[in-house]
């Protein structure tokens, strides 16, 4: 096992066109440097990876003795020193032939009132040679080494290694070692268009008059709570005007990643050859609250995803109208039907007043967090359903 330089790019590339689509494998090509290379957080993340792996090395070792971790294919031992800033992906090789491949990528989290570093499990691969031999679950455990908090969104394939693996193992771990929590989360779809949407999810193909019957009682949306003097309109960059809404409305969150304009312009403004849109309000010269989605080709039709928002005080005022300002402008653009993947209780209870119903086809997400020693302190990382949580955290719409 060894850490990636850009000297394993050609190998890891190989890999990747061996181990998944012809489509994703160019998707994930295309965007790796930006992904990985370019994040803004590499070198602090780099810092508190170091700092925390002084203070619990000797711990692991002691709570996993060494025939352990050689049954499992797990070394502690230090990888060669690379630059503070390159990107932690964990790469398996047999000899010079990369194998397998675990990538991850860190965010900032507020977690009970503090900021903390969060590493992002994501993409892996392992070469159809190589499969079932649980080496994506070497790479995770060294992964967990080395970092306090992990969270990861993986499908059920993914997660089924991972709940086999515990299973196996679990008479092997130490008494006092938290396992992580986990969550399924269902997406929440909108159609615009209920022919469509009725075919795509059950290939009747029935009549649009009987696909309006089953319509009925979509639009049950609450009205937005009146905000006089509140204007909605596009915003094209982030700037000092995010950077105090987030201040202000990440209070009312026990865990939500770090949205401030530093992030947010990386993740959504340098992205290449992906355009977003972004829709503000604004009280006077105060933002209270933005939206932002993407258009996609899917099926051959045109969805559109509820990537990231943010909003100050009741769901029912800001987020109602960006929501329904949001859907003017996808329906006049064309979209079938539109996805919010994930979203904190209280926006879900909204998103279904709106017509938003629990997805009847495709795959589910399991959210997955971990908190790697005990500690009372990041406790609230642990609690999942309190999570303030979109599309935006991690890379789930980055396979898109």
């Amino acid at each position: 096992m060894s850490r990636y330089t850009p000297a394993d790019q050609r190998g890891v590339f190989e890999l990747i066109r061996a181990a998944v689509s012809e489509k994703y494998a160019h998707h994930l090509i295309h965007q790796w440097n930006w992904k990985y290379d370019s994040h803004p957080l590499n070198a602090a993340a780099e810092r508190t990876r170091k700092a925390y792996r002084a203070q619990t090395l000797p711990r692991l070792r002691e709570n996993y003795p060494a025939e352990l971790r050689e049954s499992w294919g797990v070394s502690l031992d230090d990888f060669a020193p690379l630059p503070d800033d390159a990107p932690y992906i964990l790469l398996l090789k047999d000899r010079q032939r990369i194998v397998a491949m675990l990538g991850s990528l860190p965010q900032e989290f507020v977690v009970a009132g503090k900021r903390r570093l969060v590493t992002i499990a994501c993409d892996s691969a392992v070469h159809p040679d190589y499969r079932g031999k649980f080496l994506s679950m070497r790479m995770i455990l060294r992964l967990g080494s080395e970092h306090r908090l992990v969270a990861t969104w993986s499908n059920r394939t993914t997660d089924k290694v991972r709940t086999t693996w515990r299973k196996r193992t679990a008479s092997q771990e130490p008494a006092n070692h938290p396992g992580p929590e986990r969550m399924r989360v269902v997406a929440l779809v909108k159609p615009l268009d209920w022919s469509y949407i009725v075919n795509r999810a059950t290939g009747l193909g029935l009549p649009r008059s009987i696909a309006k019957v089953m319509a009925t009682g979509a639009q049950r949306a609450r009205k937005p709570i009146p905000m006089p003097g509140v204007e909605v309109f596009r915003l094209e960059s982030f700037d000092h005007r995010i950077d105090d809404l987030w201040r202000r409305a990440s209070r009312e969150h026990a865990v939500i990643g770090i949205r401030d304009s530093n992030y947010l312009n990386w993740r959504f403004n340098s992205r290449p050859e992906v355009g977003y849109q972004c829709l503000a309000a604004a009280s006077g010269e105060n933002l209270i609250g933005y939206l932002i989605y993407r258009i996609v080709e899917r099926d051959d039709a045109l969805w559109a995803y509820i990537v990231d928002f943010l909003a100050e005080g009741d769901p029912h005022g800001a987020f109602v109208m960006l929501l329904e300002r949001a859907e003017e402008l996808m329906f006049r653009d064309g979209v079938k039907s539109i996805v919010c993947s994930m979203a904190k209780a209280s926006f879900r209870r909204v998103l279904r007043r709106a017509g938003f119903y629990p997805a009847v086809f495709g795959e589910s997400l399991i959210m997955t967090a971990g908190i790697t020693q005990p500690d009372a302190e990041v406790r609230a990382f642990a609690e999942l359903p309190e999570w303030f949580t979109t599309m935006a955290d991690g890379d789930t719409e980055m396979v898109l």
